[in-house]
């Protein structure tokens, strides 16, 4: 019998390597994307310290210098315990968020939860450097990276009064040939952010251009539903802003058969505009941007079109024959929910960018209608003021679909448009229906 030739196999050992190796399988993107991706990673990790509450941590300092393509982010944050900063730096799964039930109490929301994150930075970097002061200790412990490999780790002494993480990244090409950090990409959701985080959080930018000049630029705490002024403009604003609350302290979620008491915290922002064709609808989950949206959105669009769509038919007289429909409420409405939970069930990957949970969507529809109820009891004025534009929504509606099917009854009904050169149409005028005989030959033109 014939020897059969086998595949070699091949064990990654350590989960630095294996990061390198597949780190589409960590991060979904290359080139540029990745570089954000990765970037980003600590930047929310400074972020998510300064809204814990057990830290002290209330400003954030982003440097990005063009030149050499290297992005430095710092807080005043706890610092990480100098006897793990190694194995936070070099391993998956490895972090303070990973047993998130330990701050339930807290109800702290979080973006790094998987211990993915600072691997990457060290892993998929051709220059990181980190270091971890603890003022309480007066010491400091800097580690360097290049590319995946730990060059210099020292200890030196430190301020009392200093306190923090400092992390300098610089993408490494084997994310691609064409991978640098792109400023715009970090700075649009540094300006996501300014609406986001409604904790006393100082946030500033330094970016070096690669003529070497500076930008300087604060980003101040701003009412979440201003967020809709800035990405519609003002002017295409046919309505009120509003904005809902809503939030349940009580949710129970099973994880790998145990059974945990979650909250869930959900601000939805939202107003009407003269934009119908294209109005600015996005979502956020923990400060981040879902871009590809999720279970958060669509429980917020359903709970509003339930809500309104009841609403307005109950404001209806008997001479308005009106059928509303969920397009009518959908109809130019700019809309932007913001979740914010420590549920594990959440994302649908590492890069967070769609929310995916049945039961919590059925949740927040259900908070979305009591929210609008409450609202909008305490404020009926402006409940009218939406039920008209639905009304108008839904009377354009039927007048659009009369004008269509009116054209479409024309062009099934007239005949000339079938007349050929040369040949008379039969007629039969005064009758309910069209003789058509089928001829031949040139000899039966006319």
């Amino acid at each position: 019998m014939a020897k059969f030739q086998d595949d070699k196999f091949v064990h990654l050992k350590s989960d630095t390597s294996k990061m390198r190796n597949k780190s589409m399988m960590y991060i979904s993107f290359n080139n540029q994307l990745a570089a954000k991706t990765v970037a980003l990673e600590a930047l929310y990790n400074a972020i998510d310290e300064c809204g814990n509450p057990l830290s002290p941590a209330n400003h954030v300092i982003i440097r990005y210098d063009e030149r050499i393509d290297t992005i430095e982010i710092e807080d005043n944050g706890r610092g990480i315990p100098h006897d793990v900063l190694v194995m936070i730096f070099t391993t998956l799964n490895s972090g303070s968020n990973i047993d998130s039930s330990a701050k339930n109490d807290l109800e702290t929301d979080t973006l790094g939860r998987n211990g993915v994150g600072t691997l990457a930075l060290s892993a998929l970097g051709e220059r990181t450097e980190v270091i971890s002061y603890r003022g309480d200790e007066k010491k400091a412990r800097r580690l360097l990276f290049v590319e995946g490999d730990i060059k210099e780790d020292t200890t030196y002494p430190c301020d009392e009064k200093k306190h923090g993480m400092f992390v300098s990244y610089k993408p490494s090409k084997i994310l691609g040939k064409n991978t640098r950090i792109v400023w715009s990409m970090i700075h649009e959701e540094l300006i996501n952010l300014q609406f986001l985080n409604q904790k006393k959080l100082k946030m500033e930018s330094f970016y070096t251009n690669k003529n070497g000049e500076t930008v300087h630029e604060s980003y101040q705490t701003k009412p979440f539903e201003s967020i809709l002024d800035l990405k519609n403009g003002e002017d295409r604003l046919i309505s009120q802003k509003f904005l809902i609350h809503m939030k349940d302290r009580n949710v129970l979620e099973e994880v790998a058969g145990e059974t945990f008491r979650r909250f869930v915290r959900m601000e939805v922002a939202f107003a009407f505009t003269s934009n119908t064709t294209n109005p600015y609808i996005d979502s956020f989950c923990n400060s981040n941007n879902t871009i590809d949206n999720g279970s958060h959105l669509d429980a917020a669009i359903e709970g509003l079109c339930r809500y309104f769509q009841q609403v307005t038919k109950a404001s209806l007289s008997e001479r308005d024959k009106l059928d509303i429909k969920w397009d009518d409420v959908k109809l130019g409405l700019s809309i932007v929910p913001s979740l914010h939970t420590n549920m594990e069930i959440l994302f649908t990957g590492q890069t967070k960018h769609k929310v995916y949970n049945p039961e919590l969507e059925k949740l927040l529809k259900d908070l979305t209608v009591d929210a609008l109820q409450n609202y909008f009891k305490e404020n009926p004025n402006r409940l009218k003021e939406c039920i008209q534009i639905v009304k108008t929504n839904a009377r354009a509606r039927r007048e659009g679909d009369k004008a269509r099917q009116a054209v479409v009854r024309e062009v099934l009904t007239n005949w000339g448009s079938f007349k050929m050169k040369n040949y008379d149409p039969c007629t039969n005028k005064g009758k309910e229906y069209k003789e058509l005989f089928i001829i031949e030959g040139d000899r039966w033109v006319s």
